[in-house]
């Protein structure tokens, strides 16, 4: 009797074993096929009237585009544990001005913010054949573009050009140096206190460029300390702001009975500072990282 009540318990239960594993793995198949990357692609082509007198505009080489989306655009399912991460594409125009830039895309839209120069300086050839820098500035505004997988964009540029540009460079240049012995007293000359930058710490400066854009550039110190910045301008004046960014090296400072101790990767800063010079003129300033 008990052989035949295992008998019928087993016919009934294995069934059921194989209707849930058959489930079970049709579940995992549909997660694991749920979400397929894919991309979307901008196509443009940047032109200007690079010479004069022959009715044409030309392709632009050698321009840099940039498209940037957020991260969590492509997360689909669960928590967006990358919200506020920036991805970067980046392009350059060919001898004929046309660039592709191709950017990944989920099964939702992303939103692509389009980075194209605003101005540039490039040779131009005259009417008489000299050639000579000229500024170009964009004539269209580029807005952002939400695209959607496979999709395809054109976004196109153009430039006029300045007939007097009148451009100059305003120039800043020093050295950097960081606090990184204290125990020489404060009586002792600061200079004593202090010693030339790893190489590579780097400065960061930022201004507004002739068209009143937001512009950052990271400048690397070199070995001896030193670092050189200069931009071209129309402006009469250009005002910097600079600061370090923030890197971490030994310290020697006094503890409370006077001996001295060596702090380990003490974290050195240079808060932001702000400096305005002229059209064709240089300045000097030197930094110290506390």
């Amino acid at each position: 009797m008990k052989k035949q009540i295992l008998k019928l318990t087993m016919v009934l239960v294995l069934p059921l074993m194989l209707i849930n594993q058959s489930c079970k793995k049709e579940s995992e198949d549909t997660k694991s096929t749920n979400v397929t990357m894919g991309s979307a692609t901008i196509t443009g082509r940047i032109t200007g009237d690079i010479i004069l007198n022959n009715g044409l505009k030309e392709g632009i080489a050698g321009i840099k585009i940039t498209g940037r989306i957020n991260t969590a655009d492509l997360i689909t399912t669960g928590s967006v544990a990358t919200a506020g991460l920036t991805r970067t594409y980046e392009a350059t125009t060919d001898a004929n001005g046309n660039y592709t830039l191709t950017v990944d895309v989920n099964s939702k839209p992303v939103v692509v913010t389009l980075d194209i120069p605003a101005s540039f300086n490039a040779e131009q050839t005259l009417e008489n054949g000299v050639k000579k820098q000229t500024l170009f500035t964009r004539n269209n505004a580029i807005a952002a573009i939400t695209l959607t997988r496979s999709q395809a964009f054109t976004q196109n540029a153009d430039y006029s050009y300045d007939v007097s540009p009148l451009l100059g460079t305003v120039k800043l240049s020093g050295e950097v140096k960081f606090r990184n012995d204290l125990c020489k007293g404060i009586s002792a000359a600061l200079d004593s206190q202090v010693n030339v930058v790893p190489t590579n710490t780097i400065l960061v400066i930022t201004w507004n460029d002739d068209n009143l854009t937001s512009r950052e550039m990271e400048v690397n110190v070199g070995a001896t300390g030193k670092y050189e910045f200069m931009i071209e301008t129309k402006n009469a004046s250009k005002s910097l702001s600079v600061k370090g960014r923030k890197f971490y090296a030994d310290r020697k400072s006094p503890n409370f009975n006077d001996s001295c101790i060596t702090e380990k990767n003490y974290g050195f800063t240079l808060p932001s500072q702000n400096i305005l010079i002229n059209k064709n003129e240089s300045e000097v300033r030197n930094f110290t990282f506390e």
